[in-house]
């Protein structure tokens, strides 16, 4: 999705000393959850805390609807700000509340890295150096502006001190284009083209291969194959297993991949004569399961529920900690569902046309989940937007369970997720569907229209995973 590019910025700062700032002080779960919450004010929180009394005492808790004591669009903070993931979309708060730059000796790596992808520009200086800064920013007192240049890769402090920095090069690309994963896709479609078809050439059945119940013998087989592969010896099925086996999922409990993996688990321990164990490792839009997988013994005990977004799109725009083609042997896919747009009932919106017209109503436009960033459900929302004009912001969550779960409460307005999960809510009246990402009808909701039917060519997206 085309966003304003960013190449220079002169604002007011605000100075913010503590470290170790999780992104749950970003967006306070209170005001998250509380219904009506003006999504712009989520970010408050940090500003109210950046403020001393007359005493020297800092001002406490977040209050909802206090207005902050400073609008600020240049966020001078401590080390390692934005740690943990539980809110990935804590970048696209403060960018809501008006911030642009946020500048700290460290980031969460989760943190930093969504910042290029919601617009945010986190800018690293070396301890002495911050320190110099924010000793500027605070006897300027808002008077007085902090400016960057991102094509010099330089902070100019209020009294005048000048500071470079070192910046990812991907993200710095994202921010001087005004692009996120989808533009910068589109931008380097040659490259994704070869990267893809190297990986074909090397592990093509990865492709060809479906899952269907009467399949698991075969996966059987794959899987001593593959690990014979791994250990560079003749393995056989009747050689392995003689542990339990482990499938990662990339998500929360709940989601599509999620229920495929238990399937697979059930049918797979049965025919192997192990048990076949579950484990979700959610987070970073399924990297941070990625490279546990990537990391471990390869000895077929630790197998990855692999995403198309987290071993395709993401390696190709952005920097991952694997190589899908060295790292990993593939086994078959596991699924291929079409993607589905959906609404909370309260949305007033029936057809693809009122959701895009109702979008562009609003200030912030319309929020969606997904599994999380740079997946597949976050790519076709992006394009949607692209090709319709749409106001739309992506939330990521850590799996399209959590995602779903936001979505049913009202949390969330609008949800892309396999059809495959939406169905049961949409049946049961509790999702309003919009369209389907397939080139015809989805038998099991034959009322709901695909995309090319609502006016829309080109999103005939699906959702794959593979062990």
């Amino acid at each position: 999705m085309t966003k304003q590019p960013f190449r220079t910025h002169s604002g007011i700062a605000a100075p913010y000393a503590r470290d170790n700032v999780d992104t749950d002080a970003i967006i306070p779960a209170v005001a998250w959850r509380e219904a009506g919450t003006d999504l712009s004010k989520l970010a408050n929180y940090l500003f109210y805390d950046a403020r001393f009394d007359a005493n020297g005492k800092e001002i406490p808790e977040f209050v909802l609807n206090r207005p902050p004591y400073r609008r600020a669009t240049v966020l001078v903070a401590g080390d390692n700000f934005g740690c943990g993931s539980s809110r990935e979309h804590a970048p696209w708060a403060l960018l809501a509340f008006g911030v642009r730059v946020v500048v700290a000796s460290s980031f969460g790596d989760i943190f930093y890295n969504n910042c290029f992808k919601n617009g945010l520009l986190p800018v690293r200086l070396d301890p002495t150096a911050l320190a110099q800064l924010r000793g500027s920013v605070a006897q300027s007192d808002g008077k007085q502006p902090v400016s960057v240049d991102l094509e010099a890769c330089a902070v100019v402090g209020p009294d005048g001190s000048r500071f470079t920095f070192e910046v990812d090069a991907v993200g710095r690309e994202m921010l001087l284009e005004g692009v996120d994963e989808i533009g910068l896709t589109l931008r380097h479609r040659a490259e994704i083209d070869a990267f893809q078809a190297r990986q074909r050439q090397v592990r093509p059945w990865i492709y060809e291969a479906g899952f269907t119940a009467k399949a698991a013998l075969a996966l059987c087989i794959a899987f001593g194959m593959a690990v014979g592969a791994l250990l560079g010896t003749s393995a056989t099925a009747q050689e392995y297993p003689t542990k339990p086996v482990r499938i990662i999922v990339p998500a929360v409990p709940g989601g599509s991949a999620d229920a495929s993996a238990r399937t697979i688990a059930d049918r797979l321990g049965a025919r192997l004569g192990q048990a076949v164990i579950v484990e979700n490792k959610a987070g970073a839009g399924g990297v941070i399961a990625t490279q546990f997988v990537a990391q471990a013994a390869p000895d077929g005990y630790t197998v990855l529920m692999a995403f198309d977004g987290t071993v395709v799109v993401q390696p190709a725009v952005t920097k991952v900690p694997f190589d899908t083609v060295k790292d990993f042997v593939a086994i078959t896919k596991v699924s291929d569902a079409p993607l589905i747009i959906a609404t909370h009932p309260g949305v007033p919106v029936k057809t693809l046309a009122e959701l895009v017209a109702h979008s562009k109503t609003r200030p912030g436009g319309i929020a969606y989940g997904t599994a999380g960033t740079g997946t597949t459900p976050h790519l076709a929302g992006e394009l949607l937007a692209l090709r319709t004009g749409a106001k739309l912001t992506h939330i990521p969550y850590k799996g399209g369970g959590q995602a779903l779960t936001d979505t049913l409460s009202g949390a969330t307005p609008a949800i892309f997720t396999a059809v495959v999960t939406a169905i049961p809510h949409i049946q049961a009246g509790k999702l309003t569907p919009i369209a389907v990402g397939s080139p015809t009808r989805v038998r099991a909701v034959p009322t709901v229209p695909t995309f090319g039917e609502a006016g829309v060519t080109g999103m005939d997206f699906g959702a794959w995973c593979g062990l």
